[in-house]
């Protein structure tokens, strides 16, 4: 079963913007944007934010960064690599170090 996790912090503001169940709920559907590495770009609220999301195929999807269309329209390549290097940290996570990042507070979960 897949499960859907947020940063806190872009949980937070996810929340407030009202789109962070919609968002997983389109991602479940595929729509976003690959950009390889499993490194993922979720358009959401009408397409003026942007999510990052760092997925491990089959298990979870990780929101860790959000922006304004209107401030930045894609990130920096080498942004990019850290973002793929990010991905690979949160791919060898299991079940138990993510319950421990909720318990802890790093992680929000929907």
């Amino acid at each position: 079963m897949w499960r859907y996790l947020f940063i806190t912090s872009v949980g937070n503001l996810l929340q407030r913007l009202g789109t962070s169940t919609v968002a997983a709920d389109e991602l479940r559907k595929g729509q976003g944007d690959n950009l390889g590495g499993n490194v993922w770009k979720k358009r959401i609220s009408n397409n003026t934010q942007r999510s990052i999301v760092v997925t491990k195929k089959g298990q979870h999807w990780i929101f860790i960064y959000l922006f304004a269309k209107k401030d930045k329209e894609n990130i920096e390549p080498g942004h990019f690599a850290d973002l793929k290097k990010l991905a690979k940290i949160y791919a060898k996570m299991d079940n138990k170090a993510l319950d421990a990042a909720v318990k802890e507070k790093k992680l929000t979960e929907i």
